[in-house]
């Protein structure tokens, strides 16, 4: 009794300081978060939360974040705020507390305000700072909502096989707008859209399928060419720490497939060969269709060499100014809403730190860091457990496809700002909820 108590104080404390979060502000931004709950309360607890799950997960997929090429409708700032609202709103009409991640995020979402006073403190810009705040947002508020999608029954391993199915739809869209953008948009020059970062959840999805799930050949041969079309993609996106992420994703999964080999898994080598074929084979269609394959050979040598560009040189310009504003608080950093602005030649480059775990040592500082760094080293762990005692395949297969796709983007991550300052982070949210459920199901089992 006393935990559920201390569970609800937890919840009415994070509404509070949302609240209190929008009339910081601007006091009409108030009105923003009642409005919702009379015009449209009725009509969205009629719809399915799973529904809603879906409709919001494929929004935050396909949606560019880039106003680049005008040719679908970006996610704006005014779309991710009406999203907050709306997922707040499932959230008070059910909130599951029965998880493991009350504490951590909580922690989080109360450091986070501190940030977001310490920003308004400073009269940093007002655009930047409720940017920023919304996306670390999802964190929290996304994390609640996918845990209240669960009804402990048989339809939670359906919802569960719907997203491995969602995951592989998604990715073959995205591959199409890539495709789209290079032939018709870019004419052979990079694709500049954040959406093809998602390529790689939809690519371990179906090489983990093929390894753990007993399949007719038709399905084999699906999931063989929609791993080809998923690695096309990526080269086309051109961008180095996802390749690099791609491939310590791959080495991960050869890892757990490993240790798994004589327990659920089928065996190493022929997985081994259909991932060479799959990226052969994206290699060999990209050089043989590509438009352009100098902009490719150019970045690529980058990795290769160490050639010095502008974009990497801007960066390290980078870190060596933003290091110097660490300095100056590192324990409780810059706050939200701080900007860097790094002159370089005769062009001034505005928030080019392209490294997740130096954004946040920045904004929220060491302490910041320390609780984002303690939220995905639990879900690791958990994922781990799951994968060694889980008696269920689905659980299994959902647990390492979460598993390698993170590692992937931890390590693109230090390239880039994909686990903080994107709207994936509702993605990863979900990700850290659906681990959660899966964990406290296989310790119930046990």
């Amino acid at each position: 009794m006393f935990s559920k108590r201390i569970n609800i104080i937890y919840i009415l404390g994070f509404i509070l300081i949302l609240i209190f979060f929008l009339i910081q502000f601007e006091p009409k931004l108030i009105l923003l978060f009642f409005a919702p709950v009379f015009i449209i309360l009725t009509p969205i607890i009629l719809i399915s939360r799973r529904y809603l799950f879906f409709v919001l997960l494929s929004i935050f997929f396909l949606l560019p974040q880039l106003n680049r090429y005008s040719v679908l409708p970006i996610i704006s700032g005014e779309l991710a705020v009406a999203a907050i609202l709306i997922l707040l709103i499932y959230i008070l009409f059910k909130v599951r507390l029965d998880n493991s991640f009350n504490f951590l995020m909580v922690l989080f979402i109360l450091y986070l305000s501190l940030e977001i006073i310490r920003g308004r403190i400073y009269t940093y810009n007002s655009h930047y700072l409720l940017e920023e705040s919304i996306k670390y947002l999802f964190y929290p508020i996304g994390f609640y909502f996918t845990i209240s999608i669960f009804r402990d029954n048989q339809d939670d391993n359906t919802f569960l096989k719907q997203l491995l199915i969602v995951f592989l739809v998604l990715g073959a869209i995205i591959a199409l707008q890539m495709f789209y953008y290079y032939f018709f948009i870019t004419h052979g020059d990079r694709v500049l859209t954040r959406q093809a970062n998602l390529l790689l959840i939809s690519l371990m999805t179906s090489i983990t399928l093929m390894a753990f799930y007993s399949m007719n050949k038709f399905l084999k041969i699906l999931l063989t060419l929609l791993s080809i079309i998923y690695s096309i993609g990526i080269l086309i996106f051109m961008q180095r720490s996802l390749w690099i992420g791609t491939f310590c994703s791959i080495i991960a999964f050869l890892l757990i497939l490993f240790i798994m080999r004589n327990k659920k898994s089928k065996s190493i080598i022929p997985i081994l060969l259909i991932i060479i074929m799959i990226f052969s084979g994206g290699f060999i269609i990209y050089s043989n269709y590509s438009i352009n394959t100098a902009k490719f050979e150019e970045r690529f040598e980058v990795l290769d060499t160490g050639v010095r560009t502008f974009s990497v040189s801007a960066r390290i310009l980078s870190y060596l100014r933003v290091f110097s504003k660490i300095k100056e608080n590192y324990l409780l950093g810059k706050g939200m809403g701080d900007v860097l602005v790094t002159p370089y030649l005769n062009q001034r480059v505005v928030g080019i730190v392209d490294n997740s775990y130096i954004v946040i040592l920045w904004k929220l500082g060491l302490i910041g860091l320390i609780i984002f760094m303690l939220i995905y080293f639990k879900t690791f762990k958990q994922l781990w457990f799951i994968i060694k005692n889980s008696q269920s395949n689905l659980y299994s297969i959902v647990s390492i496809i979460f598993f390698s796709t993170l590692i992937g983007y931890f390590v693109n991550g230090l390239a880039c700002v994909i686990m903080t300052l994107y709207y994936f982070n509702f993605i990863w949210a979900a990700f850290i909820a659906i681990t959660d459920f899966m964990y406290r199901k296989v310790c119930n089992n046990i």
